[in-house]
């Protein structure tokens, strides 16, 4: 078992050479199934204002549903609007001709919203995570290594 970004998913599927799924996310003893989503973002970092203004003009058209259908499409990234999924003018065609993402966008229900840890250090703290998790996929023992990782985020949280 995997846990991942949708985004991987077409990348994973081409690299594995057994019978991949995708499986709605558990959840146990009648709790409500949440999903925490959120890990991208779209930053503008020009310092003319020329360059502003099209780079805002360019994240207006990525957030419409034409930008949408070409972002998921693109990335395997699920839709941040509603109203696209569905319609066959945009991704219901896309959704339709690629099952494995079908589970994902079957969840956006449960979507809430990620979060990431507090303070100025916040990603750093969240690459401590990241790289235990690695850690462990390739064969650290996972209670001394997430003993690690605690230790090192509440250094650099404190």
């Amino acid at each position: 078992m995997y846990f991942s970004t949708s985004g991987g998913i077409a990348s994973f599927a081409e690299q594995v050479d057994f019978d991949f799924r995708i499986a709605e996310f558990a959840s146990w003893n009648g709790e409500q199934r949440r999903l925490a989503t959120g890990g991208n973002a779209l930053f503008i970092f020009a310092n003319e204002q020329a360059e502003q203004i099209a780079a805002y003009e360019f994240i207006k058209f990525l957030s419409s549903k034409e930008g949408q259908t070409m972002w998921v499409e693109g990335t395997g990234y699920l839709p941040i609007i509603k109203g696209v999924a569905d319609n066959p003018k945009y991704l219901a065609d896309f959704f339709a001709a690629n099952p494995l993402i079908a589970p994902v966008k079957e969840q956006l229900p449960y979507a809430v919203p990620w979060m990431i840890f507090p303070g100025p250090r916040a990603f750093e703290a969240e690459q401590v995570l990241i790289e235990a998790r690695e850690a462990i996929l390739n064969g650290a023992p996972v209670a001394e290594t997430l003993k690690k990782a605690d230790e090192r985020i509440n250094e650099i949280l404190n």
